[in-house]
C-alpha cells in the first residue's frame, strides 16, 4: 500500500484522510484518561496538540517525527479501507471529503447511520500492511539528508507495532520515496502544464515556520538555488497576537486569527480589519525578501503553495502585483503529489526490464 504524508511543523497531512497538528503530547505509560487520538508504541502514549510544534531543521533527531507518522500511516489506512467500502463511520472522523462523498449517496441521516454502522462491523479489528512511504524534504535539504530521511523511516526493514485509538496496527516500511516540497506539490495539478510551458517559475512554499523557494528552469529544478526563509504563518500568528494585545487590549489566538483571513467574522470589526492589514503586511514581507534574493517574479512565472497559502493567498497575490500566477491552496497538495511520485516510481519498476 502506498501512503504519502507531509510532515509540516505546523500539522500533519496524508492524501485522502485529514490534516492533524504536529503537537505531539508524551505521556509516558500512563493511558491518557480522555482523548479522542491516542497512539501507544514502545511502552509510552502520545496525543496530539493543537499547540504548534517547534521548528525542526533536522527531523531525524529524535523520534517525534517517526510517531507523527505513524498516525498519519493509521489514519491513512483506515480511510483507504473506509473509502473502498463506500464510507464508514471510523473514516467520517478523518475526512470531510468522505462526509461530502457520503451525502452524495442521498441517504437520510437515518440511512446513513445504518450504513455506517454496517461497514463499521465488517471493517478489521487490526491492520496489517507492507507500506511504501512517500515523503518530502525541502528541495534545500534534499541532497544532504535525503538517505538519512529514508533510513529514519526504514528501521533496519524491521515491522512496527503500535496502537492507534485501539486498532492496533503491524506496519513493514518496505520502502521510502523522498521528493522535493513544493515542486511535488504541482504533479497531480492541471497548473503543472502551465508550469513546464514557462521557461522558468519559481515555486513558492509557504509553511508554519518557513518559506521555501524552488526555481523551476525548463522543466527541471535548478540545483543551484534553494531558499529558505524564517517566514512561516506560525511566526505571523505570534507577531499578530503581540500587536493586538499591544495597540487593542484584546487577546486573540492563532484560530481566531485563522478565521479571520479565511474570511469569517469574530464580532470584532476594528479587530478583524486590523489583523487583515497585518497579514498584508507580513505577505509584503515575504515578497521583499524574495526580492532582495534575486527572486525576479516579473519575468518569471510565481507559484504559491503550502499550508500558508489559505490563510495569505490574497495577501500575496497583491504583493507580487502581477495577473498571472499559479495558486495550488489545498494544504494536502505536497502529500497528494508524493502519492502521485511513489504510484508513478512503483509503475515504472514493474514495466523495467
Amino acid at each position: 500500500m502506498v501512503i504519502a504524508v507531509d510532515t509540516g511543523n505546523r500539522c500533519i497531512k496524508t492524501a485522502h484522510a485529514d490534516p492533524f497538528s504536529a503537537g505531539l503530547i508524551r505521556h509516558f505509560d500512563a493511558q491518557p484518561i480522555v482523548s479522542s487520538d491516542t497512539l501507544y508504541f514502545e511502552g509510552n502514549y502520545y496525543t496530539f496538540s493543537e499547540t504548534q510544534g517547534y521548528h525542526r531543521k533536522n527531523k531525524t533527531a529524535d523520534d517525534t517525527y517517526f510517531i507523527l507518522t505513524l498516525a498519519a500511516i493509521a489514519r491513512e489506512i483506515i480511510m483507504k479501507d473506509a473509502l473502498q467500502k463506500a464510507g464508514g463511520e471510523k473514516a467520517l472522523q478523518f475526512s470531510s471529503v468522505l462526509r461530502e462523498a457520503v451525502r452524495a449517496k442521498g441517504l437520510n441521516t437515518e440511512g446513513r447511520q445504518k450504513e455506517f454502522e454496517r461497514i463499521v462491523e465488517q471493517s478489521p479489528a487490526d491492520y496489517s500492511e507492507d507500506v511504501f512511504l512517500s515523503v518530502g524534504l525541502p528541495p534545500r535539504d534534499m541532497k544532504a539528508q535525503k538517505e538519512a530521511f529514508r533510513n529514519y523511516f526504514l528501521r533496519d526493514g524491521k515491522p512496527v507495532c503500535f496502537t492507534y485509538n485501539s486498532i492496533k496496527f503491524e506496519i513493514l516500511i518496505t520502502d521510502v520515496c523522498v521528493s522535493p516540497q513544493g515542486f511535488a506539490a504541482i504533479f497531480p495539478n492541471d497548473l503543472f502544464k502551465q508550469v513546464i510551458r514557462s521557461p522558468q517559475a519559481y515555486i513558492i512554499d509557504i509553511g508554519g515556520y518557513t518559506t521555501d523557494v524552488a526555481f523551476v528552469v525548463n522543466r527541471r529544478i535548478d540545483q543551484s538555488f534553494f531558499e529558505s526563509m524564517p517566514f512561516g504563518v506560525i511566526h505571523m500568528g505570534n507577531e499578530i497576537i503581540a500587536t493586538i494585545d499591544q495597540d487593542y487590549q484584546q487577546p486573540i489566538t492563532g484560530v481566531l486569527i485563522e478565521a479571520v483571513l479565511q474570511g469569517e467574522s469574530i464580532g470584532k470589526p476594528e479587530v478583524e480589519d486590523a489583523v487583515r492589514k497585518l497579514a498584508d503586511a507580513y505577505a509584503r514581507r515575504i515578497i521583499a525578501a524574495l526580492r532582495d534574493r534575486g527572486v525576479d517574479l516579473e519575468l518569471s512565472l510565481p507559484g504559491l503553495v503550502g499550508g500558508g497559502v489559505q490563510l495569505l493567498r490574497s495577501s500575496l497575490e497583491k504583493a507580487i502585483r502581477r495577473d498571472e500566477i499559479f495558486v495550488i491552496p489545498d494544504i494536502r497538495a505536497n502529500a497528494i503529489g508524493y502519492e502521485v511520485v511513489a504510484n508513478r516510481l512503483l509503475k515504472e519498476r514493474r514495466h523495467a526490464p
